[in-house]
């Protein structure tokens, strides 16, 4: 049962690492840089990163 619960955590670290690196894609695409500070963004790129989320 043990074994069961440690996989599932994986699995569960898997999807997050696949949903940070599907936004870094979309940042990508806009333009963004994935490390910028929100403060560091323009106007125009929050409102692009609205309507993503």
């Amino acid at each position: 049962a043990d074994l069961c619960g440690f996989e599932r955590r994986l699995t569960q670290i898997d999807r997050k690492v696949d949903r940070k690196e599907k936004i870094k894609e979309k940042l990508d695409k806009l333009g963004i840089n994935p490390n910028a500070r929100p403060q560091d963004l323009s106007i125009q790129q929050i409102k692009k990163l609205v309507l993503i989320y």
